[in-house]
């Protein structure tokens, strides 16, 4: 390229033009998760647009929340924000490690407003993350200020074609710095008329989205845990949690996209070691010791690191929990594994 047009153009586009090597790449934001950071390779993408879908009473509030706090701990000068149209719990935000007093809360009425905040919010570039719930409650003021017959159709599909552009403008980096926020949008996943599977929102958030994570529910998490084929008895088990199913539908910021599967809690049990609002991170570290070879597996037995062999992954759980010298060791290896130190 022509020396003299390419420091023209540097000099007018700033960090929006230059070769490879010269442009930033994507940094990415701790999860709370360690499945879930793994799967991502790092957590969700700063400057860039994350959507979690999912049916009710699947963690999706949840994982922003851990987001949230995730964000507070890294980033102690810069603020964060959650627009909730549906309402916000903030007993529920601060289990799940929310610092209140360092969250920006804001709950519009409608649609428009709560588009009007974000972009507000979003251009000060003050904040690692800002979180939008929910994008099927984004109600348009024509829909709110007419009698339950009007129906223009498209609107509520507009408005989040509105805030897509939007936000994607303002994720651009000017001259001279990036906006470093991370922007989520939580989204829920409806039956039509005709029984199948929809996301609201319409294609303009699939194209806008740099990541998109589905999520589903799996087994419940009982306090006594389930025996094989037991069912759930409510007067036996008390559930207190949930395994959830995760699928990459969509990953711009990486070239893998796949399924996996995390446990969560929402209620305390199993004699200290399920606490309300937390990932069961141990369960994930056996999981990856287990594909490193750090845990042998054969069969129905496991061998540990220090020669120990156990029956069952349950009784590997709690000698590992027994074992804190050697739970952190497995992680430390699991962490530099994939890159999860910083």
């Amino acid at each position: 390229m022509d020396n003299e047009l390419f420091r023209k153009l540097k000099k007018d586009y700033g960090l929006k033009f230059g070769y490879g090597s010269e442009i930033p790449s994507v940094e990415k934001l701790r999860t709370g998760s360690l499945a879930i950071d793994i799967a991502l390779r790092g957590g969700i993408p700063k400057s860039r647009v994350t959507v979690i879908n999912g049916r009710e009473s699947t963690g999706k509030t949840a994982l922003a929340y851990h987001i949230i706090a995730e964000a507070q701990k890294k980033y102690p000068n810069k603020e964060t924000g959650f627009i909730s149209i549906e309402g916000m719990n903030r007993e529920w935000a601060g289990i799940n490690g929310v610092d209140l007093s360092r969250l920006f809360i804001a709950e519009p009425d409608r649609g428009d407003t709560a588009v009007d905040i974000f972009e507000a919010l979003l251009a000060t570039r003050d904040f690692s993350v800002l979180v939008l719930d929910s994008i099927g409650a984004l109600a348009p003021a024509g829909e709110l200020d007419h009698e339950a017959s009007y129906g223009a159709m498209g609107e509520r599909v507009k408005l989040v074609k509105k805030l897509c552009n939007k936000v994607t403008a303002r994720l651009q980096p000017d001259k001279e710095t990036r906006n470093d926020c991370a922007c989520i949008f939580i989204n829920h996943i409806y039956l039509d008329m005709k029984g199948y599977t929809q996301i609201a929102g319409g294609q303009a958030l699939r194209y806008a989205t740099a990541l998109m994570l589905t999520l589903s529910k799996g087994d419940y998490l009982t306090d006594p845990p389930l025996k094989a084929e037991e069912r759930v008895d409510n007067e036996k088990h008390q559930k207190i949690g949930l395994s959830v199913n995760a699928q990459i539908i969509k990953n711009k910021v990486d070239a893998e996209s796949k399924e996996f599967s995390y446990k969560f809690y929402n209620r305390d049990g199993l004699n200290g070691r399920a606490i309300a609002g937390n990932f069961d991170n141990t369960d994930a570290i056996i999981g990856e010791a287990i594909k490193l070879d750090l845990i042998q597996k054969g069969g129905a037995w496991y061998t540990l690191p220090t020669g120990e062999k156990l029956q069952g992954r349950e009784n590997v759980y709690t000698s590992l929990i027994g074992n804190k010298e050697l739970l952190d060791s497995l992680e430390k290896v699991v962490l530099e594994k994939y890159d999860l130190c910083n």
